[in-house]
């Protein structure tokens, strides 16, 4: 792999951030797993970095130093890593075809079903965070039985009771020298996606934003 590629996959905030999300519930600060080498894997964290992982055997995979709490395994049949922490939280990657690397698909708290989801999507070859999915109660849209609980085509038709954060980003540059606005392929804004008692209906909200500006460097 080479450091351009990767930034250019996974830097919709700008060059210098990285793309992860943090999972309360759950307590998972994870990005993704990559594999340099037949022997090497990274699990790259939220904050940037990575904890690295050798094997010689391609069975068993040891952590670096300071991190012996962690316990890392492959599914060779479904080429699917799981992480293990010491508290019993698990994090699961997937493989993603498009960019050869394995982004977080499900994080588990310890003890429990509650499953928080990381939902992807492709466009123009680079693999984008486009949801994350709050653990779901039991019976909420049919869950467990319905294994796309609260993951509709379109989020206009949520059922209550899912909690969602909607990743936008942005499809034309807007920013200039002079004013601040959005950078194509970059985020724009996070939308939280939740039951809103005072309308007895699903509400939409903007809790964030990210706005940036273009600099004209001149000879």
């Amino acid at each position: 792999y080479d450091d351009l590629t990767v930034r250019e996959i996974w830097a919709p905030f700008g060059p210098q951030w990285a793309m992860g999300s943090v999972d309360a519930a759950a307590g998972t600060a994870y990005t993704k797993i990559t594999k340099p080498y037949d022997d090497v894997v990274g699990v790259g964290l939220t904050g940037g970095g990575n904890i690295w992982f050798t094997s010689g055997d391609n069975l068993h995979w040891w952590p670096q130093p300071g991190n012996e709490d962690l316990k890392l395994t492959h599914d060779q049949a479904s080429d699917t890593w799981r992480l293990t922490e010491l508290d019993g939280t698990t994090t699961d990657f997937v493989k993603n075809a498009a960019t050869k690397d394995w982004p977080v698909a499900v994080s588990t708290p310890p003890g429990t079903e509650a499953q928080a989801r990381h939902v992807y999507s492709i466009v123009g070859g680079q693999s984008r965070l486009s949801r994350i999915i709050a653990p779901i109660e039991d019976g909420v849209d049919g869950w467990p039985g319905n294994a796309q609980a609260c993951n509709p085509s379109s989020l206009s038709s949520l059922a209550r009771g899912c909690e969602v954060l909607e990743v936008t980003y942005a499809v034309t540059t807007t920013a200039t020298s002079s004013t601040v606005g959005d950078s194509v392929g970059q985020v724009s804004k996070i939308t939280a996606h939740a039951w809103d008692p005072a309308a007895s209906a699903m509400s939409a909200t903007d809790v964030a934003r990210e706005a940036a500006s273009v600099i004209l460097l001149r000879r």
